[in-house]
């Protein structure tokens, strides 16, 4: 938990930015069902909508809390994944040092948690926990052979789906588990009829809430079969997802900054090429050359098994919207599910590597953790503290809309810039109640709109950036 705060501790700073204030809009409310604001049970986004109905009335328009909140989330998250890894394996420095990695995985978690886009994470992180939970409970049946167990690892893992259909993207850690200890222990004939019973059963629960979830983008609109037949590049596409996982980025940049030939362009493809090839071929032979089929290594095998399951559902699922190495490279939203594989991998490989008797073999385990967590903890503040200015100029808008909202009997306009404008829906929500404010964009036809109206005060905004430095203030121009 110290850890991560001390790596996170910038995003406490900041407030949401872009579309980070989507569900302040009142008509994601979840049980709202009128003529224009049109709502149903089955949703993409349902933990997302169901949240914000929690927080608002708690938090109001302290808008800070809300970042608090995001971190808390986070947190609850890392512990869950750690005693859940932990249980599973019986192994509690395999665990800790999965989820160290995790923690401050940069390339799957800045996006995220870092660049205030709150909606990608409210419908992207909390969903996990019970997914989690669920495949706890799993590993927990094929130890037990309970049923109870195993009915409750369907009840969570329906959960979790019902919270958020993203949670598709654990479903590979679940089937290859499942295949797995089908194919390594001796089982009688009803219990592995029964095993592909659940992968039947897991697979229909996916494919059933997510198409009642077909409200969103996300949804695919073709077979998978047919998406891989007629896409281009296909196998690039998947495959240099995982060297872009596996490999530091920094390292990526300084190969291609210094190829002989000629300095190599981003996206970098050439270099994440040379990498995959040999990380193919570790992963292919370490999945052949463990024996051992404890829970902990079945785990690790279930990570060889399904990440490039999980970059091919990257591009699956987002269709041409997806980032692809081909396009992209470093970290992404869509990293965020498969850095939880990766960081299985990496953790594994450590492990092993601290597992050896000799104290210098275990430092040298230590210290390429402890480089591991600092360089990513520096990516990501690095990062961070980019956006500050950004962050500052959503704050400054908020306060300043608040200022000039006291006197609710006053009709006032408000023209600025777009950037200027994201946060409408926060300010619409707590600052609006008496519909007094009339927003328009300064590139729109602002003059029609105010013309329409008799208003009290107008106010075109704009925003000084103060010679590039963080601070800045809101310039008002008065019309009227």
């Amino acid at each position: 938990m110290i850890i991560s705060l001390l790596v996170w501790r910038p995003v406490l700073d900041q407030v949401p930015m872009g579309e980070g204030y989507y569900y302040f809009d009142k008509c994601q409310n979840k049980f709202i069902a009128s003529e224009n604001c049109p709502t149903t049970v089955w949703q993409y986004d349902n933990l997302a909508r169901l949240s914000f109905q929690i927080m608002i009335p708690l938090f109001k328009d302290n808008i800070h809390y809300y970042m608090f909140a995001q971190v808390g989330m986070m947190l609850l998250l890392y512990i869950t994944f750690y005693l859940v890894i932990s249980k599973a394996t019986k192994n509690s420095i395999i665990a800790f040092f999965i989820v160290l990695i995790f923690i401050t995985n940069y390339t799957g978690s800045f996006s995220i948690m870092a660049i205030g886009n709150y909606q990608r994470f409210v419908q992207r992180v909390p969903n996990l926990i019970p997914v989690l939970i669920s495949f706890y409970l799993l590993v927990k049946y094929f130890d037990s052979k309970k049923y109870g167990d195993l009915a409750k690892s369907i009840a969570f893992y329906s959960l979790g789906f019902y919270f958020s259909h993203h949670s598709i993207f654990m479903l590979p850690l679940f089937l290859t588990f499942i295949l797995l200890k089908t194919i390594t222990k001796k089982f009688a004939f009803k219990r592995v009829v029964l095993n592909f019973g659940v992968i039947a059963i897991l697979i229909g629960i996916s494919i059933v809430l997510s198409s009642l979830s077909s409200t969103d983008h996300f949804v695919p609109k073709q077979g998978i079969i047919n998406f891989i037949a007629t896409t281009p590049q296909i196998i690039e596409k998947t495959m240099l997802q995982i060297p872009n996982l596996l490999i530091p980025t920094e390292i990526v940049r300084l190969i291609a900054k210094n190829w002989p030939i000629a300095p190599i362009p981003y996206p970098f493809s050439f270099v994440l090429e040379l990498f995959a090839i040999p990380l193919l071929l570790i992963l292919i032979i370490s999945l052949f050359a463990i024996k051992n089929n404890t829970n902990a290594k079945l785990l690790l095998k279930c990570a060889i098994l399904a990440l490039p399951i999980v970059c091919l559902l990257n591009l699956y699922s987002y269709g041409d919207g997806a980032t692809s190495p081909l396009r992209n490279s470093g970290e992404d939203r869509i990293y965020f599910i498969p850095s939880i594989y990766s960081s299985i991998l990496l953790g594994y490989l450590v492990t092993s590597i601290y597992n050896y008797k000799k104290v210098l073999v275990k430092l040298i385990a230590i210290v390429i953790l402890t480089i591991s967590v600092f360089y990513n903890s520096y990516l990501i503040q690095r990062d961070t503290k980019k956006l500050t200015k950004t962050s500052i100029k959503m704050e400054q808008f908020i306060k300043y809309i608040k200022l000039t909202t006291t006197d609710k009997n006053m009709k006032v306009a408000i023209i600025g810039p777009s950037h200027l404008l994201w946060p409408m829906h926060f300010v619409t929500l707590f600052y609006n109640t008496n519909d007094n404010l009339t927003f328009a964009l300064d590139s729109s036809n602002w003059n029609g709109i105010i013309n329409k109206s008799d208003f009290d005060k107008i106010v075109l905004l704009d925003y000084e950036d103060n010679d590039g430095t963080e601070t800045g203030k809101i310039i008002e121009n008065k019309i009227k």
